[in-house]
């Protein structure tokens, strides 16, 4: 990953908001959980998870934009699509 991918993601999972993540409220009844999980290291860092049920890129206009905006960066990154999820 070069430097400035790496900047990218580091940005975008800054900007996610833990009260966004947790106030966005939906009913689903057969959704999938998306979970990015950061850290100062690998070796005893200071670690950061957020998990999400029932991401879809239509979250693009809600309170999980940011959220997903990173796990569209990490799956650019691994060379795959949100449908790959799925």
């Amino acid at each position: 990953m070069s430097n400035e991918k790496a900047s990218d993601l580091i940005n975008a999972v800054s900007k996610i908001s833990p009260i966004a993540v947790v106030q966005e409220v939906r009913n689903c009844l057969d959704g999938g959980r998306t979970e990015i999980e950061f850290s100062t290291s690998i070796i005893a860092g200071n670690t950061v998870n957020y998990s999400i049920y029932c991401l879809n890129i239509e979250d693009e206009k809600t309170a999980w934009s940011d959220y997903l905006n990173a796990v569209n960066l990490i799956l650019d990154l691994a060379k795959l699509k949100f449908s790959d999820l799925e």
